[in-house]
């Protein structure tokens, strides 16, 4: 399920409406594929990742944040499954992302 979906189907229409009024404006920052730079964001609760892309290149990849609690799925169909920073200490941004 797309996360509009469950906003959807989680608030009322008038809900829904200003929740992506809100959401809208800051996804993308200037205009994708110009000549000039321009980005894009996606932020939550445990995660916060900003691209920079000039000339058709992505040249930063940052601020980025990624938290997870707990750092281990505990019940369900992934116990078990340790989350992105149980890889180690080091691991973390060259590998979650590219460029």
């Amino acid at each position: 399920m797309r996360a509009h979906d469950l906003l959807n189907a989680g608030l009322s229409r008038r809900g829904y409406m200003t929740a992506t009024s809100i959401m809208d404006p800051e996804t993308v920052l200037g205009t994708p594929g110009s000549r000039d730079p321009w980005g894009w964001r996606v932020e939550g609760h445990h995660i916060s990742l900003d691209f920079t892309i000039v000339n058709g290149t992505l040249v930063a990849p940052s601020p980025t944040f990624f938290g997870s609690n707990p750092a281990e799925v505990r019940e369900g169909p992934k116990k078990g499954l340790p989350l992105w920073f149980a890889l180690g200490k080091n691991a973390g941004f060259p590998a979650v992302c590219r460029g």
